[in-house]
């Protein structure tokens, strides 16, 4: 079993290294990054998910072997449209998809006030996170270099809009999960998919990073995965 993993915005492969430490020894996992991100850095940056989700089903289409998918918040979006396009393809369906930290494509991303992110809000976004250190937030040079990154990101979150499930059903099963602090998304997410789609809701101790905060959390959703994939 192979599980293709996929970060949230402005992330790299590099935030499930961790993860991959307790899966490997069990599953074969590959941590995907975006055009221009990470190990692609000098590739262009893509401004759509639908771009994002096929450059993602170049790699997984050649896969001969039963696999998983898993998203983290802008992952977790990007994971239901490879879905989506992999409904219309030739090529192997995924037993099993986990997404985390995310609404769904339903529920609209509002980063930017006009549309173009700016440096100021780009600053801003990085405190909420609270995932970056403060002299890298305030440092010019650094900011103008993950800048772009942040600007394509931004524009593929608030483009990636989808009212609702666009087939009837979706039979394969879903894992959702998302921080106790967070505000409820199950609603949402049932709202999106089919009735009678297989999803199972879970919530973790934490807030939007709750996978990132508390190591407890890494080892129990190690455990969810090896329950459900092995």
């Amino acid at each position: 079993m192979k599980l293709f993993t996929f970060p949230y915005a402005f992330g790299t492969d590099a935030i499930y290294s961790d993860l991959t430490a307790q899966l490997s020894p069990h599953l074969k996992v590959e941590n995907m990054n975006y055009p221009g991100h990470g190990k692609r850095i000098q590739e262009k940056f893509v401004s759509s998910i639908q771009e994002i989700a096929k450059d993602a089903i170049d790699i997984i289409k050649n896969t001969t072997e039963p696999y998983a998918l898993l998203g983290y918040s802008m992952g977790a979006i990007v994971c239901c449209e490879i879905l989506r396009q992999l409904q219309n393809a030739p090529y192997r369906m995924p037993d099993h998809i986990f997404l985390l930290a995310s609404a769904p494509p339903s529920v609209r991303s509002k980063r930017s006030e006009n549309g173009e992110l700016t440096m100021a809000e780009a600053r801003e976004i990085l405190l909420e996170t609270g995932q970056t250190p403060k002299e890298v937030i305030e440092s010019d040079e650094i900011m103008a270099f993950v800048f772009p990154m942040m600007q394509a990101d931004v524009k593929v979150l608030e483009n990636a809009y989808l009212a609702k499930w666009p087939y009837e059903q979706v039979a394969i099963p879903l894992t959702i999960i998302n921080g106790e602090q967070e505000n409820p998304t199950e609603e949402a997410w049932q709202a999106f998919f089919p009735n009678d789609a297989n999803c199972q809701y879970l919530r973790f101790d934490g807030d939007h990073f709750f996978l990132f905060e508390k190591r407890e959390n890494l080892l129990k959703l190690k455990e969810i995965i090896l329950e459900k994939l092995i």
